[in-house]
């Protein structure tokens, strides 16, 4: 790799991490293996990605006014 290739490959890395930093939060959990297992299964099974799925059900809650006590 020569060093243009490697300055655009740096920028384009600085630039993926900006825009990420702007238009995403993180948010960490610590989940039970088993649970955890089960989120990925699912996730995989829906062909979506496990913050898709864990957004997509928090919101189907949220909209359809389900008690979780």
């Amino acid at each position: 790799m020569d060093n243009k290739s490697k300055k655009s490959s740096d920028a384009q890395i600085k630039a993926i991490a900006k825009y990420r930093d702007t238009h995403y939060k993180r948010l960490v959990a610590d989940i039970k293996p088993d649970d955890f297992e089960f989120i990925d299964n699912l996730a995989k099974e829906k062909n979506i990605s496990k913050a898709s799925l864990i957004v997509k059900s928090i919101k189907y809650i949220a909209d359809n006014d389900i008690d979780l006590k």
